[in-house]
């Protein structure tokens, strides 16, 4: 009985016990005429409770072990081996691991099934699909099992048994890689191209914004966190997204998002259609078309849990610098920041380097300009007017930086003769590339504009 077990429980107050036994309702009225009902009331003395009868097809928390039809002696009469063992076992036990008690076979202390197919299935359906097994997986209900019973292959059978049960198959999510190869969306030509579309939404109010509209550029991982504020609508959104985005990198030629009600408005499908953008939606069963800025969403909220946690309030303040903290992180799919992939100044920016060198005068031009001792795979003509150098200061003697290459092939120079002066035989070129655009235009001398020109045909 469990009484012992949960007496510092039962001792408080007055409880019920349930029994499907008719005959132990009346326990406390009738006469003790063996060993088991007198150790039963021993146990309950100084215990308040009352016995109740309930039928044992209804009384579902009882032990589920105390309803089994265990193996009798009729039932190893069906089986030659469990008579020959019965047999066996009735002059000599134990043998081996084999005993026999009060008329049933065990194994190792366990009751043995071998004999019975039919009482293997009922002992695995008590043990598994009853409120006392509760469908537990196949771990479970054979360790269970193998706790009271043993039979040959029992591992197999309740391995196959839990397998097929009907209700685990209905209600249990199924353990298995994902099922279909994933279809990811074309990687575009060019930054800006496509771009993804998502929010972050149920943050707390700061500087009356409570959403983050996260906008990314699927070729350079680019990414815009704009902070806005519920309710908001369609043509609130597009006003966002031209004053963002669109003014920095014109209109995109697909957006990719979720089915969300902004983007699926009326509003929005006709500016698509105006503008000749495609909006490709992700379906509820296919989340991964979209899951580039879902991954986005994740670093961003965990970079505002890190500076914010303090002050939730806040977190607005530090949306710029999340920002720029995002697009400043080596992409390990581009071995680059987005920001270098999308809007770092090329060499041959505006932004770039105003001098190159330092470099060795080799000799005075004229009274204006000087020659300097290029590198010798660099196609720049080595004479320099003096608006153009400045003396380098260092310590050190420097190396040489070579000079930039331009975004243009190098092709043959074509040279037109514009005029000649006679009187110093210098005549006024204008050098174009292949491409028909004109690159420079100066005053040079003859012979070395013949040099420059053996150079580009080597």
């Amino acid at each position: 009985m469990g009484v012992d077990h949960w007496r510092s429980y039962l001792q408080p107050g007055e409880f019920v016990i349930l029994t499907d036994y008719r005959s132990l309702a009346n326990l406390d009225d009738q006469r003790l005429h063996t060993y088991c009902q007198q150790k039963a009331l021993t146990k309950l003395l100084g215990l308040r409770y009352k016995i109740a009868y309930k039928k044992g097809s209804t009384n579902n928390a009882a032990d589920s072990l105390s309803r089994l039809a265990h193996p009798s002696t009729a039932d190893y009469e069906e089986n030659m081996l469990a008579q020959e063992m019965l047999s066996g076992l009735t002059i000599a036990s134990p043998q081996g691991l084999y005993t026999l008690h009060q008329g049933i076979i065990k194994y190792k202390g366990r009751i043995w099934l071998s004999h019975s197919s039919t009482l293997q299935q009922k002992v695995m359906s008590a043990l598994h699909s009853s409120l006392i097994g509760g469908h537990s997986g196949f771990l479970v209900t054979y360790t269970r099992i193998k706790r009271y019973f043993y039979w040959n292959h029992m591992k197999r059978d309740i391995q196959q048994f839990v397998a097929a049960c009907a209700i685990c198959q209905q209600v249990k999510t199924e353990r298995v890689p994902y099922l279909g190869l994933l279809q990811p969306l074309p990687i575009p030509d060019q930054a800006w191209q496509v771009v993804t579309l998502d929010f972050i939404e149920g943050l707390p109010v700061s500087s009356h914004f409570n959403c983050i509209l996260v906008v990314v550029d699927k070729f350079s991982k680019y990414a815009h966190f704009i902070a806005l504020a519920h309710p908001f609508t369609a043509l609130k959104v597009a006003k966002v997204f031209m004053d963002n985005i669109y003014r920095l990198h014109g209109m995109p030629m697909a957006l990719v998002s979720d089915r969300d009600r902004i983007f699926t408005s009326q509003l929005w499908q006709e500016l698509f259609k105006l503008s000749g953008t495609e909006l490709r939606m992700s379906s509820a069963y296919h989340p991964q078309s979209d899951g580039q800025t879902e991954r986005v969403n994740q670093s961003v909220e965990a970079y505002l849990r890190c500076f914010s946690h303090a002050y939730p309030s806040q977190w607005s303040h530090w949306l710029p610098l999340a920002e720029f903290w995002y697009n400043t992180n080596v992409h390990s799919v581009l071995d680059k920041t987005p920001f270098e992939s999308s809007v770092a100044p090329r060499s041959h920016h505006k932004l770039a380097f105003r001098y190159f060198g330092p470099y060795r005068i080799l000799r005075k031009i004229g009274s204006v300009a000087y020659k300097l001792q290029l590198q010798d795979t660099t196609y720049v003509h080595p004479i320099f007017h003096v608006s153009l150098l400045k003396k380098a200061v260092s310590s050190v003697t420097p190396g040489m930086s070579p000079l930039p290459l331009t975004d243009v092939e190098l092709q043959y120079l074509n040279l037109y003769w514009i005029g000649v002066s006679v009187s110093k035989e210098i005549a006024l070129l204008i050098k174009c590339w292949s491409s028909g655009k004109v690159f420079h235009q100066n005053w040079q001398h003859g012979r070395m504009l013949i040099t420059l020109n053996s150079r580009l045909e080597d």
